[in-house]
């Protein structure tokens, strides 16, 4: 009995995962085709326009995150879609939509890209790279410092983050 109750849970965990999900998708479309109209009004704003694409970069990305969510939850293999990208670019476009609440909260970023073009699954590439500086921003925060280097060795992509927090205590 009580394996079938631990199986019974674990459908309904993965039930509520897949309505969750998908009830994120029509406020996040809303999002983006909105995004797309005011894009039209604001050609001639420079400034408007940086932060509208942003806007947009984030909503495309957090509509990838809900589909991987739904993946995963269907139990279904995440097929990876690697391509040529400029690796460069992510790192800079990822960097510029954290940039306004790392500097309000006193960081210092330095940003040391030489990896250039590499074939990676883009999406994957960028959920890391989100990951690790979500971390600092959280977790590092009392060292008010980023540093991102990209690199290619022996055919290999290499990225590095770093930054100047307490890190994690020796008891851990």
């Amino acid at each position: 009995w009580e394996h079938m109750r631990n199986i019974d849970e674990a459908v309904q965990r993965v039930s509520f995962v897949n309505q969750v999900s998908h009830e994120l998708k029509t406020p996040l479309t809303n999002i983006r085709m909105y995004v797309d109209l005011l894009r039209g009004n604001l050609e001639d704003d420079e400034d408007s326009m940086k932060k509208l694409k942003i806007v947009d970069h984030e909503a495309v990305r957090l509509s990838r995150l809900i589909n991987n969510v739904l993946t995963f939850s269907n139990q279904k293999n995440l097929q990876l879609s690697p391509t040529p990208c400029d690796t460069n670019q992510i790192v800079e476009t990822l960097v510029e939509s954290f940039r306004p609440q790392l500097e309000k909260q006193g960081f210092k970023i330095d940003l040391d890209c030489k990896a250039g073009t590499y074939t990676l699954d883009k999406e994957m590439f960028e959920q890391i790279l989100v990951n690790l500086i979500s971390n600092v921003q959280k977790y590092a925060a009392s060292g008010k410092y980023l540093y991102i280097h990209t690199f290619i060795k022996e055919g290999s992509l290499h990225l590095k983050v770093a930054d100047k927090g307490t890190g994690i205590s020796a008891h851990f």
